[in-house]
Formats: structure tokens, sequence, C-alpha cells
């Protein structure tokens, strides 16, 4: 056979193929997302960040006594409530293309003590305007 003719025979194999309905998703991808599995994963993930945002808020609440360095006051609500945080995170990285989800862990994870300082700031100021 010659190159020709390799090349033609493939050409016409792969048109009876399309031609055929047998495309195997090479045409149209008719698969219908499935609405109640991309449902339960946003409640979940929207479970998880609220608890995570509920656990930061309560650990402020108790751990810091309003005068200590409120980065230090942070690091104990990381320890406090990490899990929570790593949880909504992996949630989140969930419903991301497979290749982004790693990239967005790797990214918010130095992220947790910047919210966990700014939740000790909130609650100091929650305080300070109703004592």
């Amino acid at each position: 056979m010659t190159r020709f003719s390799a090349g033609r025979l493939f050409g016409g194999l792969l048109l009876a193929a399309l031609l055929s309905g047998c495309d195997h998703g090479l045409l149209s991808d008719t698969t219908q997302p499935d609405y109640e599995a991309l449902k339960f994963a946003q409640t979940r993930k929207s479970a998880a960040i609220k608890t995570a945002s509920d656990c930061f808020h309560a650990a402020a609440m108790r751990l810091d006594d309003g005068t200590s360095d409120a980065t230090a006051v942070a690091v104990r609500l990381e320890r406090a409530c990490g899990e929570e945080w790593d949880r909504s995170m992996v949630y989140e990285a969930d419903e991301m293309d497979f290749k982004f989800g790693p990239i967005f862990l790797a990214k918010m994870s130095p992220h947790e003590l910047e919210f966990a300082t700014s939740i000790v700031l909130a609650e100091r100021a929650r305080k300070k305007a109703n004592p």
C-alpha cells in the first residue's frame, strides 16, 4: 500500500465512522450534567465554609484577650480550626478543573493566617462597637 492510499483509507474510515453516528464524542457531547451531584457539591462546600467561618469566630471570641498581638492569636485559631479550613478549601478545589484544584490549594494555604488574623480584628472591632 502506498502512502497516498493508506491516507485515503484512514480518511475514509474516519469519515464512515463519523457519518454512521458512531462519533464516540468526537462531534458532540450528549452527556447531561448531573444536577443533583452539582447541587450536593455546592451545598457541601457552602456548609464547610460556614463551619470554618463559625469555628474561627467562636475561637476568636474564646481565645482572644484583646491585648495580645492579633497574629499571635490567629496562630492559635489556625490550630483550633485548621481542619475546618482545610476541608472547606478541599471542597472548593473539588469543583475546579482537575488541573487547577491543586494550584488553588497551594495558593490558599498561606492565606489561612491572614484570614484568621482578619477574624480576630473583626471580633475586636465588634466588641468595641458593642461593649
